[in-house]
């Protein structure tokens, strides 16, 4: 009796510890089942909006399909507006066509009768019109053949010019180096001057000697003289002729250039 009991115990005991585990597992699967209906849920709803999403683009398909049918037609509209164009545009051709033809044909017939009068007074004018031309060409060749000679003997007269000039300005150089060379023997002769009379103030000289250096400072004098003379008369004569001459000769180059 006892062991039956204990065995009843034990059975209990295992049956509590089932009932236990059992339990545990049935919060579980609750759990797992709360979760399942929440994600049947989410399901739904993405369900729901699928379909929703099916309905718009459905009815998008259906607009677009309207709007295929509408450019359809007016595609259909402009290819038999431009079939329509197209036939117009021929018959405009065909009229320009028509019309270029018989303006041709006016032309020619204008161009042939004005083409016959010229032919006819062409004959008439054609000697008169040859002996003008000859009698202007004869004119311009003989203007031409004066205008040239006239102008060689520009040139001529400017080669002249050009030449003279250039002795002219040699002759000047020749002069200016010439004035030079005066002044620098008066500028010497006067500084001999200097030095000879400064010898004669510091030595005392006899009296022939005297008379000779009186002599000497006498010549000195005179070649002083004569050599103020010369540069004066090459400065005032000589260079204001040349002077002159230069201006003249270089407002007659400066006026046959103009010319």
């Amino acid at each position: 009796m006892d062991e039956n009991f204990e065995e009843l115990l034990k059975n209990i005991l295992l049956i509590e510890n089932n009932v236990k585990e059992l339990s545990v597992k049935l919060v579980d699967l609750e759990k797992q089942y709360n979760l399942i209906i929440k994600d049947t849920d989410k399901l739904q709803e993405n369900i729901n909006t699928l379909n929703q999403q099916n309905k718009d683009l459905k009815q998008r398909v259906i607009e677009l399909n309207l709007e295929k049918e509408l450019i359809e037609n007016q595609i259909n509209f402009l290819k038999e507006k431009r079939i329509s164009y197209e036939n117009e545009k021929k018959d405009i051709q065909a009229k320009i066509v028509l019309e270029i033809n018989q303006r041709d044909l006016r032309c020619t017939e204008e161009f042939e009768i004005e083409y016959l009068k010229l032919i006819s007074d062409f004959d008439i004018d054609f000697k008169q019109m040859s002996e003008q031309y000859k009698q202007k060409l004869v004119k311009s060749k003989l203007e031409i053949l004066n205008h040239l000679e006239k102008d060689t003997q520009k040139l001529e007269n400017l080669k002249n010019l050009n030449t003279e000039l250039r002795n002219l300005i040699r002759e000047h150089q020749q002069l200016a180096e010439s004035e030079a060379n005066l002044s620098k023997e008066r500028e010497s002769l006067e500084n001999k001057e200097k030095m000879l009379k400064n010898e004669a103030k510091s030595i005392n000289i006899p009296n022939n000697l005297n008379s000779n250096l009186v002599d000497d400072d006498h010549e000195i004098k005179v070649l002083k003289n004569e050599l103020n003379e010369l540069v004066e008369k090459t400065d005032h004569d000589e260079l204001l002729k040349l002077s002159k001459k230069y201006r003249y000769l270089f407002n007659q180059l400066n006026e046959r250039k103009n010319n």
